[in-house]
């Protein structure tokens, strides 16, 4: 019960008034989420799953009304930056684009049929206030630009 009222009060107390200027619509707050693959398997390694699953996600989310504001990848986890409208839910959304990019992968890429699944169960989600977006892009933008150094690999679409 506490944790519902923690919940509300900060939902009801996160919007700033503060839109950025370069976003074309309104939300109540941002929605951090971050999620796995399945058994925290290294699948993003591979270029061509990176592409598959930000292009499914961006794709989907345009085709749904999402205001998906960024997307981010490491080895083996995904940061999504979500603009939320009052009544939407994270775990409905998450479901749909995991589910989405889940079906093109495998359909795509043969090697991933090995596996139960390509996504972890479940998500974690932390919301801010809207005055918070211009750090939490940079944050998943820092945390790809320090994979992509790692991994000695090119990404153009970062």
């Amino acid at each position: 019960m506490v944790f519902w009222i923690t919940l509300l009060f900060k939902l009801t107390t996160m919007n700033s008034g503060k839109h950025p200027s370069n976003w074309d619509f309104d939300c109540a707050c941002l929605a951090h989420v971050t999620t796995i693959c399945y058994e925290k398997q290294r699948f993003f390694e591979d270029l061509e799953v990176v592409k598959i699953v930000k292009e499914k996600f961006q794709s989907g989310a345009s085709n749904k009304g999402i205001n998906l504001l960024k997307v981010g990848v490491d080895f083996d986890h995904m940061h999504c930056l979500i603009c939320l409208n009052p009544g939407e839910k994270v775990s409905n959304i998450m479901g749909y684009l995991k589910g989405l990019s889940s079906f093109n992968l495998r359909e795509n890429i043969k090697h991933l049929k090995e596996y139960p699944s390509f996504w972890g169960k479940g998500v974690d989600v932390r919301y801010y206030p809207l005055s918070m977006d211009k750090v939490i892009v940079d944050y998943i933008h820092n945390q790809e630009q320090e994979k992509m150094m790692r991994s000695g690999e090119d990404w153009p679409w970062i």
